[in-house]
């Protein structure tokens, strides 16, 4: 490990690593390396090992709000394509609407050219 860091139990030692459970420093002499990883002492396996049992043993995860989710972005996706359609559909069907859509545009952008007028002075 790098040069400064001593081991927490032998403090007149430079550490070799970190424990995998606690990351304290550990020394040669402290060192008890499994397969699982390198710790500062055996209460420190002892632990990660009791942790990782008991963590196989937990139940898996359920994420019912991803469903949730995926229904809700479905429906509205649903919902926009179906006002497009429709939209589309009365537009053609009858173009008053279109006209009555075009004039209350331009009377919306008549105001806010007065509008901004009124504040330009």
């Amino acid at each position: 490990m790098s040069k400064g860091i001593y081991c927490v139990t032998h403090t007149d030692k430079e550490s070799l690593g970190r424990c995998v459970q606690c990351h304290r420093p550990y020394c040669e002499e402290c060192l008890v390396s499994t397969e699982r990883g390198s710790f500062c002492s055996l209460e420190c396996k002892g632990r990660y090992h009791d942790f990782r049992e008991r963590e196989g043993q937990l139940p898996p995860l359920k994420r019912p709000w991803v469903r949730r989710l995926i229904i809700k972005l479905v429906v509205a996706g649903v919902l926009a394509v179906g006002a497009y359609l429709a939209y589309g559909y009365f537009i053609k069907k009858d173009p008053t609407i279109r006209d009555r859509l075009d004039s209350a545009a331009d009377s919306i952008q008549k105001e806010a050219d007065a509008a901004r007028k009124k504040l330009e002075r």
